[in-house]
């Protein structure tokens, strides 16, 4: 995955944790199931999907 974005392995590993602590996403060996959609767009766009001033 951070291959094809462009980014490195920990930010990549970085922004899952968060996603997964926000109850934003599950992962597995070989997949990652999404389980708010809406909250992943709105931080896609750049809003707070709840995370609280500054994001954490």
């Amino acid at each position: 995955m951070a291959d094809f974005v462009g980014l490195s392995r920990t930010s990549v590993a970085t922004a899952y944790t968060r996603m997964r602590q926000r109850g934003l996403i599950r992962t597995g060996r070989s997949y990652v199931a999404v389980l708010d959609m809406a909250a992943l767009e709105a931080l896609a766009e750049g809003g707070d999907p709840g995370g609280g001033p500054g994001g954490d």
